[in-house]
C-alpha cells in the first residue's frame, strides 16, 4: 500500500504542475460538448440528457491503442469488464452491478446480444471500425425494451470520407501475438464507403488459450435525395480459440469456433420539423464447442432478425419520438430437443418537454408483447434543470426488465418455460458540469430488482447434479459515481473516475465480483506528433477475491507525416491478479505496432 500511495502522489503532483510542460499549443484536442444518440434514439446534446452517459471518442480510441471493445470500456466509471483473461478469454460487461445479460449492446442501434444466453463477448469486436462509443448507465427499457435493465452500450461505426484514406497496421506482442489491420475510407460521387479487415493470432498466456480471429466490416452510405439517406453495413467474424476454463476445473483440450454474419440497412428521411428512420437487420451466428475431457460436442445456430421504425417531430416546446419494434429470434442447438423460435412486438413513445429555457421534462414508456413470457410495460420519467450555462441537475426514475433467455426457458431437463421477466425499479440523480476545458459528473443511483432468475440445485434420482432456473431472487444495488475530465494545458489531459457500489441479494449477502470501490486515473499528453498515455486502475473490496492495482503505459510517435509507431506495456508493475475467480490475468506484457497511412 505504501508503494501505491507513492505512485498516486507522484501522478497527482504531475497533474498539478502540468501547465509548465506545454505552454504553446494552438488548440485543445479535447471536446466536451457533444451530440449523443443513445439516450432517446435521436441526436441531442449531451448537456440536455437526463441520464448518465459517457462517450469514448475516436481520438481516445486511437491514443489508448487497445484491440477490442472489452479492453476499451474497462476504465469507464460504473463499468466492470468480467474478463476470463488473455487473448481467448471471454469479456462481458456489467454496469452498476448488473449481470452481463442485463446490458444491451448495440452496433449502430442494432442489438447484438446473443439470443441463446443473453450476453455478448466484447473481445470479438475490433476497434478499428469504431467512430465512438456511447455508454448509457442505468435502465433504458422505456426506449430499448428487454436486456436494457442495467444500461446500454451503443457502438457507432465510421463512414466514408471525401478524401481517400487508407491505413495499414502491423502489431507484434507478447505470447507470440500478431495483429494486422487494413482500413480504407473513400467517397465516389455520392457513395461513401468504409472497409475494415482484421486478423489476429496469439498463443495465449495459458495452456490452450490460443486464438485465431478474422473480422471484416464494410459500410456504404448513399443519399437518395437531399432529404433521404441510406446506409448498408455488412459484418463477418470468425474465431477459433482454446477454452482453458478456470484453474480449478481446467479444460486443456476444449475448443470453440464462432462464425458470425450481420446485415444492417437503415433509411432516414428528414423534413423541416421531423425525421423518419427505418432499420432492417439480420444476424446469424454459429458456435461449435468440443471438450473431449467431458465428451461434449455441441453446435449452436442462432438467428435474429428485426425491423424498427421511429419518427421524431417537434411541436412547439415538445420533441416527441415514437416507434415500433418487431423482432424474431431462433435457436437450433444440438443441446436442445427441438428448434425454438420466438417473436417480440413493441411500441414506444417519449415526450421531451421544454417547460422553460432551463427546465426539461421527459416522459416515456414502452410496451412489449413477447410470444412466450407475456407483456411488459416500462415507463420512465426524468427531468433536467440548468442551474447555469455550464451546470445542470438531472434525475430519473424508471422501470425496466430482462427477458428470460432461450437457455433459461428450454435447456433440456432444466429449462423453465414458466419464468417471468426480471423487473427493476431504478432511481438516479446527478450534477453535470460542462465547461470549456472541464467536465464533471457526480451521481447517485439505486435499483431494486425482483423476480431475478437464479439457477439453483434441483437434483433428481436420474440427475443428482441438476440445476434449474426460477424467479426466486432479488437484489438491491446502490452506489455513487464521480467522473472528472480536465484539459490541463491543451496538450495535457487528465481523467479520473470513482465508483462506490453496494450490491446485495435478498438475503443481504453481497453479490460476487461487485467491488465496493473502483477508481481509474488517466494522464494523456498529446503534442508535436507524440501521444503518451498512462492509465491506473484500482479495485478494492471484492467479496471473494483480493484487491488489485494496475498501471498501463503507452506511447504513439509520429515518424513521418503518414507513418507512426506505437509501444505499450500492460500490467506495468507485473501484478498477479484475477478479474474472474480462477482465471489468472497475463503478467507484464508488451506490444509494438507500426502504422502507415496513404
Amino acid at each position: 500500500m505504501k508503494k501505491l500511495t507513492i505512485i498516486f502522489t507522484l501522478i497527482f503532483n504531475l497533474l498539478a504542475v502540468s501547465n509548465v510542460l506545454a505552454e504553446e499549443v494552438e488548440e485543445s484536442f479535447f471536446i466536451f460538448e457533444e451530440v449523443v444518440v443513445t439516450a432517446s434514439r435521436y441526436e441531442e446534446l449531451l448537456s440536455e440528457t437526463f441520464t448518465s452517459i459517457e462517450i469514448i471518442r475516436e481520438e481516445e480510441i486511437r491514443e489508448r491503442s487497445v484491440e477490442n471493445v472489452g479492453d476499451l470500456l474497462r476504465d469507464v466509471s460504473g463499468v466492470n469488464i468480467n474478463d476470463n483473461a488473455g487473448a481467448s478469454g471471454v469479456k462481458t460487461i456489467s454496469i452498476r452491478g448488473s449481470a452481463s445479460e442485463q446490458v444491451l449492446v448495440l452496433i449502430d442501434g442494432q442489438p447484438i446480444n446473443e439470443v441463446q444466453g443473453g450476453g455478448i463477448d466484447l473481445s470479438l469486436i475490433p476497434i478499428e471500425q469504431i467512430e465512438r462509443i456511447e455508454v448509457l448507465k442505468g435502465p433504458a427499457s422505456a426506449i430499448y425494451g428487454a436486456n436494457a435493465l442495467g444500461g446500454v452500450v451503443n457502438i457507432i461505426t465510421k463512414r466514408g470520407t471525401l478524401d481517400s484514406q487508407t491505413t495499414i497496421k502491423a502489431g507484434f506482442a507478447s505470447f507470440d501475438t500478431q495483429s494486422y489491420n487494413l482500413s480504407h475510407y473513400n467517397q465516389q460521387g455520392d457513395l461513401g464507403y468504409s472497409l475494415n479487415l482484421n486478423k489476429k493470432s496469439s498463443d495465449g498466456h495459458r495452456e490452450n488459450s490460443d486464438l485465431d480471429q478474422k473480422n471484416l466490416f464494410v459500410r456504404f452510405d448513399y443519399p437518395l435525395s437531399d432529404s433521404i439517406d441510406t446506409r448498408l453495413s455488412i459484418q463477418y467474424d470468425k474465431a477459433d480459440k482454446g477454452v482453458p476454463g478456470s484453474i480449478q476445473s481446467a479444460s486443456p483440450k476444449a475448443r470453440q469456433n464462432d462464425e458470425l454474419l450481420n446485415l444492417n440497412f437503415q433509411g432516414k428521411r428528414r423534413t423541416d420539423n421531423s425525421d423518419f428512420k427505418l432499420t432492417l437487420h439480420w444476424r446469424s451466428d454459429e458456435r461449435d464447442y468440443k471438450d473431449p475431457t467431458w465428451s461434449t460436442d455441441d453446435n449452436h445456430k442462432r438467428r435474429r432478425k428485426g425491423v424498427n421504425f421511429n419518427h421524431r417531430f417537434y411541436l412547439q416546446d415538445h420533441t416527441i419520438v415514437y416507434g415500433l419494434d418487431l423482432e424474431e429470434q431462433k435457436v437450433d442447438s444440438t443441446a436442445y430437443n427441438e428448434i425454438y423460435q420466438l417473436t417480440n412486438q413493441a411500441a414506444f413513445i417519449q415526450n421531451k418537454w421544454s417547460l422553460t429555457d432551463d427546465f426539461i421534462f421527459n416522459l416515456g414508456t414502452r410496451y412489449d408483447r413477447h410470444e412466450e413470457y407475456g407483456s411488459n410495460l416500462s415507463p420512465r420519467v426524468g427531468f433536467l434543470y440548468n442551474l447555469n450555462s455550464n451546470l445542470s441537475w438531472y434525475s430519473s426514475v424508471g422501470k425496466a426488465y430482462r427477458a428470460p433467455t432461450f437457455d433459461d426457458l428450454y435447456w433440456p431437463d432444466s429449462g423453465n418455460p414458466d419464468l417471468n421477466s426480471e423487473i427493476s425499479k431504478s432511481y438516479e440523480s446527478g450534477l453535470r458540469y460542462i465547461g470549456d476545458k472541464t467536465k464533471l459528473d457526480f451521481g447517485v443511483f439505486y435499483s431494486h430488482m425482483d423476480d431475478m432468475i437464479a439457477w439453483v440445485p434441483n437434483p433428481t434420482d436420474e440427475n443428482p447434479w441438476r440445476w434449474t432456473p426460477d424467479n426466486i431472487d432479488s437484489a438491491k444495488i446502490k452506489g455513487i459515481e464521480l467522473s472528472f475530465d480536465k484539459d490541463l494545458s491543451g496538450s495535457l489531459y487528465s481523467n479520473f473516475n470513482y465508483t462506490y457500489l453496494d450490491a446485495r441479494d435478498g438475503d443481504k449477502e453481497r453479490l460476487a465480483n461487485r467491488p465496493y470501490h473502483r477508481a481509474n486515473l488517466g494522464l494523456s499528453y498529446n503534442n508535436k506528433g507524440t501521444i503518451v498515455n498512462l492509465s491506473n486502475r484500482l479495485v478494492v473490496g471484492r467479496k471473494d477475491l483480493p484487491s488489485y492495482y494496475l498501471a498501463d503505459f503507452k506511447i504513439l510517435r509520429e515518424l513521418t507525416s503518414n507513418a507512426e509507431i506505437f509501444f505499450g506495456v500492460n500490467n506495468l508493475f507485473d501484478r498477479e491478479y484475477e478479474v474472474q475467480a480462477g482465471y489468472p490475468m497475463p503478467e507484464r506484457n508488451y506490444k509494438v505496432e507500426l502504422i502507415k497511412r496513404f
